[in-house]
């Protein structure tokens, strides 16, 4: 027939979306809020351990030259480690250790988690765990406080449906991350690489939002610098490329070190049986007093250290891109990122190679 081959040419209006019906805008909103609540959080967060350990770096110092100060400071980490014993004992499975694991749990739908008890008390717990110097690092503690704080607001004002009630958490988490380091695209990639495993619109441009707001936040209050801010200035020679090489496979080994000895604590502590299981923290926080009179410096997260050594070990407990996103908005500049891809790559494989697992969260699901 005559209209069989007359082709039907589709217009523009028949093809792009109506206006204002994009529906990521609905939680752009509310990712904006979760950023602003979360970034203030963790302000406080971050300013009380940057303070507390640098108290440190005086009080060691002032112990190595009067012993006799240390009965009292003793006295004073058994009270500490009586304190976190008692906040965490209620909700031990989801304040102890970094509750990414459970987050993880959660968005399987395998856990569920007390929004409100586990924010107030892993808030409290780490701190009183950070600030004496144990060698932790405020972005776990950032990322459950985050996520927690996306699941107050859907419990509070939202109450999403099934199917969307974790997006909250997850903008949450990304803003945890990205406060926790002022890194954004950091705090964006490890909620995609690391926990959803998925580029859905509705998921990392609010989660990106989210980060954006949080990191904006700490900016106001700590500059624009990261919080672990490690300048290069210099472009790494070739003649040097090998030695990265050797680094990378260092590091990989150190990883799987690493990953041996977390997933092996839990199963270590249950052989200590004098001491009760909500007061073992006693035992670290013990161990790291000789650490903090030799040296205070390398206490807590170890920032300082870091500064100076411009340590790469990132990828020891961080997937890939994240380790090398994280560290290229902690440089400043992207002229390093093959070396720092090389290296990262090559300690990924060693780890493998040895039977370490690509994520180390992943692998403590499994544990129970």
């Amino acid at each position: 027939m005559k209209g069989e081959n007359t082709l039907y040419h589709k217009r523009a209006r028949d093809i792009l979306g109506k206006p204002f019906t994009f529906i990521v805008s609905r939680y752009l909103g509310v990712s904006i809020a979760i950023g602003i609540v979360t970034g203030l959080v963790i302000r406080v967060f971050r300013w009380i351990i940057d303070r507390t350990l640098t108290l440190l770096t005086i009080i060691y110092p002032f112990m190595g030259k009067h012993p006799w100060l240390l009965i009292p400071y003793i006295l004073g980490i058994f009270i500490v480690a009586w304190l976190i014993g008692k906040i965490v004992k209620p909700y031990e499975t989801d304040v102890v250790r970094s509750g990414v694991t459970q987050l993880k749990a959660v968005l399987l739908g395998k856990h569920r988690i007390h929004r409100w008890p586990v924010l107030w008390r892993k808030f409290v717990a780490s701190l009183l765990t950070i600030c004496p110097g144990l060698f932790l690092g405020r972005e776990r503690p950032s990322i459950q406080i985050g996520a927690c704080i996306g699941a107050c607001f859907n419990e509070k004002f939202f109450h999403l449906t099934d199917k969307d009630k974790y997006l909250l958490m997850e903008y949450g988490v990304a803003a945890g991350l990205s406060a926790a380091f002022s890194a954004p695209l950091a705090g964006t990639m490890f909620l995609l690489e690391e926990m959803t495993h998925n580029f859905n619109s509705r998921i990392w441009i609010p989660a990106l939002t989210s980060s954006i707001v949080s990191a904006f936040i700490t900016f106001l209050f700590f500059g624009t610098k990261p919080c672990l801010y490690i300048p290069i200035t210099t472009k790494l020679p070739v003649a040097s490329y090998p030695w990265l090489i050797v680094a990378g496979v260092v590091i990989g080994f150190l990883a799987y070190c690493f990953q041996f000895a977390a997933l092996n604590l839990t199963w270590w502590y249950s052989k200590i049986t004098f001491i009760p299981k909500e007061f073992h923290n006693i035992i670290p926080l013990l161990l790291v007093i000789p650490v903090g009179l030799w040296n205070p410096y390398i206490l807590g997260g170890s920032h300082d250290f870091i500064k100076y050594v411009t340590n790469m070990s990132l990828s020891t407990n961080w997937k890939a891109m994240v380790a090398i996103l994280l560290v290229t908005e902690m440089v400043g500049s992207v002229e390093q990122i093959l070396p720092m891809t090389l290296i990262t790559l090559v300690a990924y494989y060693v780890n493998r190679l040895l039977g370490g697992r690509p994520s180390l969260y992943d692998a403590m699901l499994e544990e129970n």
